[in-house]
């Protein structure tokens, strides 16, 4: 598999992070087997692929998201979804708004936290230590 050629450099990395993915262009193979869901037009043709293997607490994960990027200007649209046997994975289109319905529906406010001020400090200096 051509993504564990690039996870060489250290596995405690890998171990460590929440979600991993690697932004590669397609290959002559993989484009071939997408041939059919091309087929009916309603799609550009793909030029980069985000390799998504690791997705820790999430519902998706092991999947292709292909994409078109300009490169001249670097806009990038998401074309579809596959499964890494490139099987189509239907979608919804995702909206700002689906967006912050989502984030609604799972935060909280900080104030409901139930931590003292050690522990919240603890907490913050997690995220610097990278």
């Amino acid at each position: 598999m051509r993504i564990e050629i690039y996870g060489y450099t250290s596995k405690a990395i890998a171990d460590r992070i929440d979600v991993g993915y690697i932004l590669l262009q397609p290959s002559k193979t993989e484009l071939e087997s997408v041939k059919p869901i091309l087929q009916k037009g309603i799609y550009e043709i793909p030029n980069m692929i985000y390799h998504l293997y690791k997705c820790r607490r999430g519902k998706i994960t092991r999947v292709k998201v292909w994409m078109h990027v300009d490169l001249g200007n670097c806009r990038a649209k998401d074309l579809f979804v596959t499964t890494f046997d490139n099987v189509l994975i239907p979608v919804d289109a995702l909206t700002i708004e689906s967006v912050n319905k989502i984030l609604k529906q799972h935060s909280i406010d900080e104030k409901e936290i139930e931590a003292t001020q050690e522990e919240m400090a603890e907490a913050a200096k997690s995220f610097t230590d990278f």
